[in-house]
């Protein structure tokens, strides 16, 4: 809205009743407008503190993974590592080890915990 053409014609009313209305009527405006304002700033308040909890959950889980030994180059990843080497020691035919290549791919990008994961590994 534009507050200076209003206020223009604002100060060009002669009737004290009129004047007063008018004023009241941009002032409800602007606090429209301000609780519009305040209302988006809330809101964003609140997704930007959802998404810092979110990466701080991120980080815990990838340090609680560091620890426990299960992240990148832990207890997973050294499972994997003597199956696909097992695997080559077998010398297989190039079509079983392009299937073995997708499968095996599929297998590091399963949770550990999942069922699929342990029967695959199994």
């Amino acid at each position: 809205m534009d507050y200076k053409a209003k206020l223009s014609e604002i100060f060009q009313l002669t009737k004290q009743q009129q004047y007063i209305d008018a004023v009241t009527e941009l002032l409800n405006v602007m606090i429209e407008e301000n609780k519009i304002r305040n209302d988006v700033n809330k809101n964003i308040e609140e997704l930007m503190r959802k998404q810092q909890k979110q990466e701080v959950l991120k980080m815990t889980k990838k340090y609680v993974e560091e620890q426990l030994n299960t992240g990148k180059g832990g207890l997973k990843a050294r499972k994997l590592e003597r199956v696909k080497n097992n695997f080559k020691d077998l010398n297989p035919p190039a079509l079983i080890k392009e299937v073995f290549d997708e499968e095996f791919e599929r297998l590091e990008g399963t949770d550990s915990n999942s069922s699929d994961y342990n029967v695959a590994l199994n």
